[in-house]
């Protein structure tokens, strides 16, 4: 092995990452470069999404812009029955005309349900033809465990009709999404502004970490009563990308702090230093700077182990050792 080879070995060798994760239900840390999973609790468990559902939606749409299906600029003019959707919305007006582009960018930093049912409708002609297309996309990916009722993640009328997917599965979804820079050039924006017939309308990314920290571009948020708090997370810094999926956590500030944790003591165990927030005001958003982090070295025998300690303080420990399988092998109202 020459020199190049032994540095690109060295390179997308993963770390060893254990986190104390009661507070959340299910989720994973992915290291993109090493093909790896790095940390992992309840991996391939089906959950309620909510607005994680968005995700589908948009990589649907960015699907038929590559193939020439429709265009950003599309023109679509909103229907009454995307007006009257409920939960987390921009106050789409029955009537009034946006394009393709600024409906993705509603859905996916807003978390606009009205956006994501415009979207669906226009792209499937209804939303329940489109809701089809979506599970149909999720089988091709190899998504086994997910299963959407509708095309924004609300609360379906009994429960266990609620869209859901795993882990395992929103990571597939998510290397998919990778794809497609212009899904991330949208999710990685704290804000931004789109226009309703020349009628401006704000937008703020419901991801705080993407305010918070350089690295952190994506990707989306999700909330109901039966999902909790649910928070896909993705990170490039000195071009090494991660992944981290956590569903089902206690609170948002919980949420935001594990995963600020898990990404940023991966990259120092890698070496490669923390997370470096944009301002002192946007990183007290997602980690507590009363109670930081902690992170310490574990010996055992002749092993290393690197323990990341999340500051919402719970207690159980999952661990994830060298040589974990690549993934590719492997078969209320949303207010987020």
């Amino acid at each position: 092995m020459d020199a190049a080879d032994s540095e690109n070995a060295n390179y997308c060798q993963p770390a060893e990452i254990s986190l104390y994760d009661k507070s959340i239900r299910a989720g994973l840390l992915y290291d993109v470069s090493a093909d790896a999973v790095v940390w992992e609790k309840n991996r391939n468990q089906a959950l309620p999404i909510a607005s994680l559902t968005k995700m589908m939606v948009a990589l649907i749409a960015a699907e038929d812009i590559a193939a020439g299906k429709v265009r950003p600029d599309s023109i679509v003019t909103v229907t009454p029955e995307a007006a009257k959707m409920n939960g987390s919305k921009v106050y789409l007006r029955p009537g009034c005309c946006l394009t393709v582009e600024e409906l993705l960018k509603a859905a996916l930093i807003s978390s606009g349900n009205d956006a994501a049912y415009l979207l669906a409708q226009f792209l499937g002609g209804s939303e329940s033809v489109f809701v089809k297309r979506m599970n149909r996309r999720a089988a091709q990916l190899g998504m086994k465990d997910t299963a959407y009722s509708n095309a924004t993640g609300m609360p379906a009328r009994d429960s266990r009709d609620d869209n859901h997917s795993s882990p395992s599965d929103l990571l597939l979804l998510s290397l998919e999404m990778l794809k497609h820079e212009n899904l991330l050039e949208i999710t990685s924006m704290s804000k931004a502004v789109i226009t309703q017939d020349n009628r401006a309308i704000q937008l703020r990314n419901h991801n705080g970490l993407v305010a918070a920290y350089d690295d952190v571009d994506g990707f989306k948020t999700g909330f109901t009563l039966n999902a909790r708090y649910c928070l896909i997370a993705t990170a490039n810094k000195g071009g090494r990308r991660l992944i981290s999926i956590a569903l089902g956590v206690s609170d948002r500030i919980v949420r935001n702090q594990f995963t600020a944790t898990a990404i940023s003591h991966y990259y120092e165990a890698l070496g490669m230093g923390g997370l470096e927030p944009k301002t002192g005001f946007a990183a007290a958003q997602c980690v507590n700077k009363h109670n930081p982090p902690v992170s310490r070295t574990v010996k055992k025998a002749t092993r290393e182990t690197t323990v990341a300690t999340a500051s919402a303080g719970a207690e159980r420990l999952h661990q994830v050792r060298r040589g974990i399988p690549s993934i590719k092998s492997q078969p209320g109202m949303d207010a987020a």
